[in-house]
């Protein structure tokens, strides 16, 4: 509707867009637009201000928080730690005295009793507190010279008072203001139009039609009552409200229900490319211009990432209303990380902040590898850093010299205008130092707020907006977003500030002193619930073809999710919910003419129609699908991904892979290949060569093995864990970077944990002053070997321990323990973060003394003497399993000599950890005869052929026995676990068993069969290189 040009009359929007789009659609229609006059509601407000306010008497926003922040700390010594606020913590009373000011700004006439009545309250109750906290407010500045937002405002009513030839300029010579698209006016804006309607001609015209105005005006108590509608609304739009505000569903009977769509989404991202895959087909089928076009959501934080990407991709133009948020810009981003990151001492945060592009960082790959290489551990000393060094307090201006020196200047529009806002704050903030956080904390909350619009302002692209927005504008097609429990609407909180009981009793105490109030001031909290049904009432009028509403049935994790009530409201109306037979959108229709008859859209609308209709649910949106089908393709990744699963569908498409994917597309086909692999039954896969069936190799591999020599026990575990780790990491030799943590790696524990014992128990052998003890030696006679008091040519030292020296012998076993850990910390060894390691450690010794104060209680009564400490040996030795030559390092073998002191048994022992432990003796047997566990076998292999001169024969099996040291701190559980895991070699089956398992696995490798599958897991996690679900030990 054109509005007619009356002499000096004001016309006032609702909102900035919908002044702007008004005027934009005059210049079109007639080639020129009168702007003079034009005023949105807050420039109304802002301008009456400026002309009753001085500006100098106006804080900007970054004093207002500073000045809140002084004013409390005040307020705070007055509290003296008594009563409610006195509980808060600062910032909390930042938060209530910024309401607090908002709430008696409304009612700028009557705030003076308000605060009255609020220190009519006992000193310790958190109303006088309130009325005190805002008092020191006021007065604070007031001595700055500054006026708060009540006298602001009072001002603002005075100057209306004053004659009409007193009023500012903008004013002078107006007869009529109208009121353009009003849904309700809040306490203060009643006032002011009160005040102004006293002197000119007020017009209100509503945002919704007669019969939802009345009602809407009664309810929320406006006595500034509107005339008539603005717009009239689209005919069908019209009944859809009434239907809804009445929840009759009998009033849509006669309605075509083909503008009323409605879908479910997966995922908050998913419902955004369900919306654009929706806008790109309407745009096409009904040759719709974009900026015909709006999304509606509850939040503006739930889409402003999410927009520009998915509407990047889908080559849709857009701009949100209030322009995009000043702290989603990536240059902003980086800064504040950058600034922040001491505070956090990520080390992983650090080498994304250095590889950041908005970074200012030479040579970020040096940089990285520096950092990795200088800290191992994920945690940080952030401050100690060079780059942060100094940054526990900064003051604006210090920010400014670092925004300056890390953040490269961009060239795009809204990052360049993101940093001048920036730059804009820091600057309020130049003489003022604060703690770090304190610092982060202020600059997110001034930047809140603030928003960078598009340089072409234009707004010819698809509107983003919430509901605040969403009135006085007209739009083709609407989609309503995110319309989930919880959010559309929003749950009607209790105010903690006044609670409803103590605003009904000020309400009553201020008509008793006759003092005359808004309905809307010191409402129930109730009225923000019809307040919020106004806004979805007013927002669905704003579409003339077609609604479409949708929420997200699955959050990001793949929760269930809700519909919210007024979705709900209006399914059951205007959905299938509503009536027997059901048809579908002309949307839906098309997509399922492009689908094959079975597609998920038609066993969805099958199943809908088998269920009664109140449990009938929404058309699912692509969404949920994993990959697009190439007949709804509408980006290049989704070409790409119908390139990987289906290539020979791929072709079907309006779109081509572009070259660039083609490598990409390849690889993701392989990583299919592989996954149906492993999916397949054992008995029915067919070698894959990206699961890991190399044949071509097998030459290779065969004089890889000859080149080798011998290989250890441990490189033979890796191959019976997982084929493919053992060619990763043994023949092709690449190895992951340990990523530390904390707590000490396993492998780095129990490196430290053989260097202890073997420190130990060579001093004992060889004689150590600081533990009289009685030397044993090992000989070799032509008869075998025997315990010998006397050392002889080739003898072997023993280690003989007597129980009544325990006490010594444990005080130099924690001695010796303390100097391996020392000279450990000196070569900066990983163990850890110093303070878990220093807690660790003392673990780590205790395990050890439980150990060996077994031995010195039990070795002399089982003559049984320790013998070969890390005994290593090659192939040289002559010990040789399913053609493989071994080579390795034994950690113990103890000697158990009979009553004439001939060799009786082997016991061959080695340390580990409490991931070796297994609940029953025959869980290690199990281990073996499977080669998962080769160590055991094959160590007491190397001991009977160093011992017996042979290996593996009946006899010297029934000699010797092999087991673990698992560390163990509690004495008293010790012995079970030493017995447990101590086997005997002739077990039946046992050794034929393990080389049978071995030789498989062996000629599997020589064959060229790197499989990934079977993977048992182990300490290191590698189903990230795997792709493989692991056997848990």
């Amino acid at each position: 509707m054109k509005i007619a040009c009356v002499q000096r009359e004001i016309v006032v929007f609702p909102t900035d867009l919908a002044l702007r789009r008004y005027q934009t659609e005059q210049a079109l229609a007639d080639g020129f637009c009168r702007t003079a006059g034009h005023l949105s509601i807050s420039g109304l407000l802002r301008s009456l201000r400026e002309a009753a306010v001085e500006p100098s008497a106006i804080r900007s926003s970054v004093s207002i928080v500073l000045a809140r922040k002084q004013a409390v700390e005040t307020a705070r010594g007055h509290f003296d730690e008594r009563g409610a606020l006195a509980q808060l913590s600062a910032s909390a009373c930042e938060v209530v005295l910024e309401k607090l000011e908002n709430e008696l700004a409304q009612l700028p006439l009557q705030a003076e009793k308000i605060l009255e009545w609020l220190r009519a309250y006992p000193s310790e109750h958190r109303l006088h507190q309130m009325g005190l906290l805002y008092e020191i407010w006021r007065v604070q500045g007031e001595q700055e010279g500054m006026l708060d937002a009540v006298e602001q405002h009072r001002r603002v009513l005075r100057l209306l008072r004053k004659d009409a030839s007193d009023w500012p300029p903008f004013l002078k010579g107006v007869r009529r203001i109208v009121f353009r698209d009003v849904r309700w006016f809040s306490p203060f804006e009643e006032q002011v139009i009160l005040r102004l309607n006293e002197r000119l001609q007020v017009r209100v015209e509503s945002a919704l039609p007669a019969s939802h105005s009345d009602v809407q005006s009664e309810t929320l108590g406006q006595r500034v009552m509107a005339e008539i509608q603005t717009e009239p609304w689209a005919g069908w739009t019209e009944e859809l409200g009434d239907a809804w505000v009445m929840e009759s569903a009998e009033m849509l009977s006669g309605l075509e229900r083909s503008s009323i769509d409605f879908s479910r989404s997966a995922g908050a991202y998913g419902e955004i490319e369900d919306v654009a895959r929706r806008i790109v087909w309407y745009m096409e089928a009904h040759q719709t211009p974009p900026h015909q076009f709006a999304i509606v959501v509850p939040n503006m934080s739930m889409v402003q990432d999410v927009v520009p990407h998915v509407f990047g991709r889908f080559g849709l133009p857009y701009y949100f209303r209030r322009g995009r948020p000043v702290l989603s810009s990536p240059c902003v981003k980086a800064f504040m990380g950058w600034l922040a990151y001491p505070i956090e001492g990520d080390r992983d945060g650090l080498i994304d902040l250095i590889r950041h592009p908005a970074i200012r960082m030479e040579m970020r790959e040096q940089q990285v590898e520096n950092i990795l290489k200088e800290h191992p551990h994920p945690r940080l000393p952030g401050f100690d850093l060079e780059w942060f060094k100094g940054t526990q307090r900064l003051s604006g201006a210090e920010g400014l010299e670092r925004l300056d020196q890390w953040i490269l200047e961009p060239e795009d529009h809204f990052n360049a205008k993101a940093l001048e806002s920036l730059r804009g704050v820091l600057e309020g903030l130049k003489e003022v130092s604060l703690p770090l956080s304190e610092l982060i904390d202020l600059l997110a909350h001034l930047l809140e707020n603030e928003t960078i619009r598009p340089e072409e302002s234009r707004e010819q692209g698809i509107a983003v907006m919430n509901y605040e927005d969403a009135v006085g504008l007209a739009f083709d097609w609407i989609g309503f977003c995110g319309m989930n429990e919880g959010r559309c609407p929003e749950p009607v909180r209790q105010d903690a500030l006044i609670p409803a009981a103590e605003r009904e009793a000020l309400r009553n105490e201020l008509i008793d002193q006759q003092l005359e109030l808004p309905m809307l001031a010191l409402a129930d909290p109730s009225v923000r619930m019809e307040q919020q049904r106004v806004r979805f009432l007013t927002a669905l009028g704003m579409a003339r073809e077609q609604v479409f509403f949708s929420y997200s049935a699955l959050n990001e994790q793949g929760g269930e999710q809700m519909c919210g009530r007024f979705y709900r409201q209006i399914w059951m109306l205007a959905g299938w919910a509503s009536e027997q037979e059901f048809a579908l959108s002309s949307y839906d229709e098309w997509r399922m003419k492009r689908l094959p008859e079975n597609s998920f859209l038609m066993r969805h609308a099958q199943r809908q129609k088998q269920v009664e209709p109140v449990e009938r649910l929404p058309m699912p949106g692509e969404s949920f699908l994993s990959w697009m089908p190439a007949a709804l393709m509408r980006t290049e990744d989704e070409v790409l991904q119908c390139a990987v699963n289906h290539p020979q569908t791929a072709g079907q498409s309006d779109e081509a892979v572009p070259v660039e994917f083609e490598a990409l597309a390849e690889r993701i086909r392989m990583e299919q290949a592989r996954a149906d692999y492993l999916n397949q039954p054992e008995d029915e896969r067919n070698e894959l060569i990206y699961a890991g069936h190399l044949p071509d190799i097998a030459a290779s591999i065969q004089d890889w093995l000859k080149v080798q020599r011998a290989i250890s026990p441990t490189a033979l575990e890796e191959l019976t864990h997982c084929r493919y780790l053992f060619l990763m990491n043994r023949i092709l030799k690449l190895r992951a970077p340990n990523e530390l943590d904390d707590f000490p790696l396993p492998l780095d524990r129990g490196k430290l944990m053989h260097a202890i014992f073997d420190r130990v128990f060579k001093r004992l052998a060889t004689g150590d002053p600081a533990v009289p003890s009685t030397l044993a030696w090992a000989v070799q006679d032509e008869a075998g070997w025997l315990l010998s008091d006397q050392p002889a040519a080739d003898a072997v030292p023993l280690v003989r321990f007597h129980p009544e020296q325990k006490e010594a012998v444990l005080e130099f076993v924690e001695d010796v323990a303390r100097e391996q850990i020392t000279e450990a910390v000196a070569k900066q060894e990983a163990l850890g973060h110093p303070a878990v390691w220093a807690v660790e450690q003392e673990k780590l010794i205790q395990s050890i003394r439980t150990a060996v104060a077994f031995d010195v209680e039990h070795s002399l009564a089982e003559r049984r003497y320790p013998a070969l400490f890390e005994f290593s040996f090659d192939e040289s030795l002559g010990v040789s399993v399913a053609g493989v030559a071994i080579k390795g390092k034994v950690d113990r073998v103890d000697l158990v000599f009979d009553e004439a002191g001939r060799l009786d048994q082997l016991h061959v022992l080695d340390y580990k950890g409490s991931s070796r432990e297994q609940s029953k003796t025959e869980f290690y047997m199990e281990r073996v005869m499977s080669a998962l566990d080769c160590q055991l076998p094959l160590y007491a292999f190397a001991a009977q052929h160093y011992f017996f001169g042979t290996f593996d024969t009946p006899e010297v099996n029934a000699r010797t026995k092999a087991g673990y040291i698992i560390t163990e701190r509690d004495p008293s559980a010790f012995p079970g676990k030493r017995k447990k895991a101590l086997i005997s070699m002739d077990e039946p089956e046992l050794t034929m068993g393990f080389k049978k398992a071995l030789r498989e696995q062996v000629d599997r490798m020589g064959a060229g069969d790197f499989s990934v599958d079977p993977y048992h897991a182990g300490f290191s996690n590698y189903q990230p290189l795997l792709r493989n679900r692991p056997i848990v030990e």
